[in-house]
C-alpha cells in the first residue's frame, strides 16, 4: 500500500496487485446454471408465479437471491430466452386445463379469459405464443380437439 499526496489531500492507494487478485478470484467463482435454473423453475412453478402477466426477469432474481445475468444464463441453458421460457411454461397449464376441460371456450370472451387466467396479458399474446411454439392458433387448436385430438398430440 502506497500512500499518495495529491493536491494536499492524502490518498490510501490499494496495491494494484491485491486488486488484479480479488477480480481474479471473482471470476473464477463458477456458477451452476443448470443447478440455478431448477432453483428458478421450482420457484416460478411452486409459487405459480408465472400466472402473473408482469412477471419481469428482475423478478425472479429477487426470488432466488441471483442476479440478472446469471439468472438469464441459466434459463438459457434450456430455453432461447426468459420470455420463451416463460410463455412455454404458460401453455403447458393452458393446455393442461383446457384438455381436462369438457368447455370448447368458442366465445372470444371465454378465450380471452382462459388466456388471462393463465399469465398471458391478452388472446391475441396467447395466440403469438402459441403460433412460436406450437405453429397453430388457439382457434386452430379449438378445432383440432373438436375434431377428436388428445393433448399428447400439442406436446
Amino acid at each position: 500500500q502506497v500512500l499518495l499526496r495529491v493536491s494536499g489531500v492524502k490518498i490510501l492507494r490499494v496495491n494494484v496487485e491485491q486488486k488484479m487478485d480479488k477480480q481474479l478470484k471473482s471470476r473464477r467463482r463458477s456458477v451452476d446454471y443448470n443447478e440455478l435454473f431448477y432453483l428458478i423453475d421450482y420457484k416460478i412453478r411452486i409459487k405459480k408465479s408465472y400466472l402473473n402477466p408482469s412477471l419481469s426477469l428482475k423478478d425472479v432474481c429477487l426470488m432466488v437471491g441471483t442476479n440478472r445475468t446469471y439468472a438469464s444464463r441459466a434459463v438459457a441453458t434450456r430455453y432461447k430466452n426468459f420470455q420463451s421460457y416463460l410463455s412455454i411454461i404458460r401453455l403447458e397449464s393452458l393446455l393442461d386445463e383446457f384438455f381436462s376441460s369438457e368447455l370448447f371456450y368458442k366465445d372470444w370472451e371465454e378465450t380471452e379469459e382462459l388466456a388471462l387466467r393463465h399469465g398471458f396479458q391478452s388472446r391475441r399474446s396467447l395466440d403469438r405464443a402459441m403460433i412460436k411454439e406450437m405453429g397453430v392458433t388457439f382457434s386452430k387448436m379449438i378445432r383440432l380437439r373438436e375434431s377428436g385430438a388428445k393433448r399428447e398430440f400439442f406436446q
